[in-house]
């Protein structure tokens, strides 16, 4: 299948569903400042899979109430692959956060967001070996100038040391983790529809973080209004609608196009932590935003990028 020949109404259908995306989890470094004036990085996360899953499940159930089980969920067939695949995305999520976490602890703020910034290197690897794409030259060049646009902020902070390497390391392990989360969701996006993967993705992630938060913190909730509107904030805007309009344009385009136009997020976080927090912005913020998008308009021109899908596999109704 041949990406970005679509009608131009439906082309431009998922590019508003990416842009809203993005925008929305451009946002989620400042409820993550807010939440962590009480709440530890692991206590955020554990919020923001837990709500976020109470919320979708809750709404499952009044769906069920109200008009029984939905004829989507009726006409899916859940077979052990797919319930692998689906545990495993619940699995990456945490991975992500937690490896790039650790990372901040032992390498310093550039290197950590520059070697974070290679996810669409690993979604483009990935998608080549696994997933059957192909991708044309000009995706390519497009690519690299987006990466070099987004990591600019950082790139002369970057530093090469020895005492750096475990988190450099890290660094680079949280990348392809978040690669590898979108490259699952792009196969699972096939066959189930976007709601049913964000579900069991927020309670198999809540499932895996709760034991190392008993062991590791006081408490699992806010108890300011503060951090309560951060941790909701996260779970509705960033975690719902910001992953679940991800996940929903996987259904035009593959995960490589999709993370890299996840490199606008960090350049639009700057934007607002100036808003919100008083934060500097610089003439290096603008040509780095300027940069990246040029970048992503290289690789949109290059229309040869394709995907090879076996005949069994039917996309999920929208």
């Amino acid at each position: 299948m041949t990406f970005f020949h679509e009608s131009a109404s439906g082309f431009n259908k998922y590019y508003l569903t990416l842009a809203i995306a993005i925008f929305l989890l451009s946002f989620a470094a400042v409820f993550i400042r807010l939440g962590e004036y009480e709440l530890s990085p692991i206590s955020i996360t554990f919020n923001r899979y837990f709500l976020s899953g109470l919320i979708l499940w809750s709404l499952r159930g009044l769906q069920i109430l109200n008009t029984g089980e939905s004829s989507t969920d009726k006409n899916i067939t859940i077979d052990f692959f797919d319930i692998l695949m689906i545990t495993i995305t619940g699995l990456l999520g945490p991975l992500t956060i937690f490896t790039w976490s650790w990372s901040l602890t032992q390498t310093n703020v550039a290197n950590s967001n520059l070697l974070h910034n290679l996810t669409p290197v690993f979604s483009t690897l990935g998608g080549w070996a696994f997933l059957g794409f192909k991708f044309g030259n000009k995706f390519l060049i497009g690519l690299l100038i987006s990466i070099f646009g987004a990591s600019s902020i950082v790139l002369l902070d970057f530093q090469f040391s020895d005492q750096y390497f475990i988190g450099d390391g890290l660094a680079v392990l949280s990348s392809i983790f978040y690669a590898a989360l979108y490259l699952v969701r792009e196969r699972l996006r096939l066959k189930f529809p976007t709601d049913l993967l964000l579900r069991w993705q927020c309670l198999l992630s809540t499932m895996f973080i709760l034991p190392i938060l008993l062991i590791t913190q006081d408490h699992l909730f806010p108890t300011s209004l503060r951090s309560w509107f951060a941790v909701i904030a996260l779970a509705v805007f960033c975690q719902i609608l910001g992953q679940g309009l991800l996940t929903q344009a996987l259904q035009k385009f593959p995960s490589s196009f999709v993370t890299m136009l996840m490199l606008l997020e960090p350049i639009l976080t700057v934007i607002w932590a100036h808003v919100f927090f008083s934060e500097r912005i610089t003439i290096l913020n603008g040509l780095a935003l300027l940069i990246t998008l040029n970048g992503i308009y290289i690789a949109k021109r290059g229309q040869d990028i394709s995907k090879d899908e076996p005949d069994r596999i039917v996309r999920a109704e929208q």
